[in-house]
């Protein structure tokens, strides 16, 4: 079984990035860093820019995850900020800046960020989903507790309580990642 560093001490990731890439034949070794967060708008530049820190701090390949959140009607906000948000929004919040709006579409966009000594590759999926009218579940962060995704009645929080995969792993960066490493490496 091939091995990668997965940079995060976020256990549901390590998980999922377990189980999505055991396919492939590829396990994670996850290690936290001490890596600050830059703020940007682009939550590309974000993942970017985490993999980079990481890469410094350890000097092996390795791979990094981050996920934002953007909601259409609300001018694609938080986006990148995510990760802020997160400390300041309970799900009531969202769902209030959402009252009037006719669109309740919501976008995860998944970044996963390989870095070696030559070459910096980026895989990136976008899960939509929908709105729900109140917060269900426990979840780690707020908009788990208000989104659902296409196909499912169950909001990811729901789906995370219930030990599940919160969405179609066929739709994960995750995949990407495995079938690019395991033919590469």
């Amino acid at each position: 079984m091939k091995e990668i560093l997965f940079v995060t001490g976020n256990q549901r990731k390590i998980w999922q990035a377990n189980d999505i890439l055991k396919p492939y034949d590829i396990s994670v070794i996850a290690k936290d860093l001490p890596i600050t967060e830059i703020q940007s708008p682009d939550p590309r530049e974000i993942a970017r820019a985490k993999a980079r820190a990481a890469y410094a701090l350890g000097q092996q390949a390795l791979v990094v995850c981050d996920h934002s959140w953007s909601f259409p009607a609300l001018n694609g906000f938080p986006g990148g900020y995510m990760k802020d948000m997160n400390h300041w929004f309970e799900a009531e919040d969202f769902l209030a800046l959402l009252r009037n709006k006719t669109d309740r579409s919501a976008i995860l966009t998944e970044n996963i960020i390989y870095i070696d000594e030559t070459e910096e590759r980026e895989f990136t999926s976008e899960i939509r989903g929908r709105v729900v009218d109140e917060p269900r579940g426990v979840g780690h962060v707020a908009c788990e507790r208000i989104v659902a995704w296409e196909g499912s009645d169950r909001t990811i929080a729901e789906h995370i309580d219930a030990h599940e995969h919160a969405r179609d792993t066929d739709q994960s960066a995750w995949v990407k990642f495995g079938a690019w490493y395991s033919e590469a490496n």
